[in-house]
């Protein structure tokens, strides 16, 4: 009875998971992005991340791969993740912009403002979905069964911060304490106070977790690469350069190690884009190797599904 289960649910994906739904999802996505730039013009901001946030490009990189990779090897769910990765990217863009314009400069006729302020941290979401990209990698399967002991745990606590995330900003909505930074964030959620102090303490678990399970990913990855030859070797020599590059590019952006000069400033936004590294890779080591996930495992094919 559970093989037959299976097998409803797998036939279900797989229409699902096709290259008509791939591009109706990229169709949404891209809408959320041509949404930025007026949204943008609407709060006074840029919508290349002079805010602090992430560009427009940054989420257009993530949904063309993403977009590419769902409509060629739609039985492949990385290319869906990364497609989800972008829409959250956008609609927090979107959702930050919003959030300024209805409570930062006054524009109190505008709908909708409190499921803006709710929506605006999916910027969590996209950075959770994309170490699970590297997890995944390149089938949509964990290199082992053990390592759901390090994804569960991960999911876990990302899912504890986006529902304290949402009822810390119900509790601000409710009781009308609503004061937003010049990104959109609220302010309560940087500085929680009162029956919201215990947010402190998720914030704390979240992100150390967040970047063990990012490393962990990688390592385990690596270790794969030890004992892989041929086009599994190849690809993962992809994703480990994408991985390195994105890292070095992450840390010189975050360090501002160039200094705030306007030069610094160049060389600052030059190699926050070098984090497009990781998509990059990730679509050449999928597509040029052409590896689907079937129902039985990976799949090598000679052109498209």
């Amino acid at each position: 009875m559970r093989e037959e289960q299976l097998a409803t649910w797998r036939a279900r994906g797989s229409r699902l998971a096709s290259p008509k739904s791939a591009v109706v999802l990229g169709i949404l996505v891209l809408a959320l992005m041509i949404a930025e730039p007026p949204l943008a013009r609407l709060a006074r901001e840029s919508v290349n991340a002079s805010n602090g946030s992430v560009p427009v490009w940054f989420s257009a990189a993530f949904g063309v791969v993403g977009f590419v990779v769902a409509w060629r090897r739609s039985r492949n769910p990385l290319g869906w993740i990364l497609l989800a990765v972008a829409g959250c990217w956008a609609i927090s863009e979107d959702a930050s912009f919003y959030v300024v314009a209805h409570y930062r400069l006054g524009h109190g006729g505008l709908p909708l403002g409190s499921v803006a302020l709710l929506v605006q941290p999916a910027w969590a979401a996209a950075i959770v979905l994309t170490g699970l990209v590297v997890f995944l990698f390149p089938d949509g399967r964990l290199p082992s069964p053990r390592w759901r002991w390090v994804l569960w745990p991960y999911l876990g606590v990302a899912a504890l911060w986006a529902a304290g995330t949402a009822a810390v900003t119900v509790g601000a909505i409710v009781a009308n304490r609503i004061a937003v930074d010049s990104g959109g964030n609220l302010l309560l959620l940087a500085h929680p106070t009162g029956l919201a102090a215990w947010w402190t303490v998720v914030g704390r678990l979240f992100f150390p977790l967040l970047a063990l399970g990012w490393m962990a990913a990688v390592a385990a990855q690596a270790f794969s690469w030890r004992l892989a030859t041929g086009e599994r070797r190849q690809q993962l020599n992809w994703l480990l350069a994408g991985s390195v590059v994105a890292g070095a590019c992450l840390a010189i952006s975050a360090g501002h190690l160039f200094g705030h000069s306007e030069f610094g400033r160049i060389a600052t936004e030059v190699a926050f884009a070098g984090i497009l590294a990781i998509p990059a890779c990730l679509g050449a080591a999928i597509l040029r190797y052409r590896l689907v996930a079937g129902p039985a495992g990976p799949v090598w094919t000679n052109g498209r599904e």
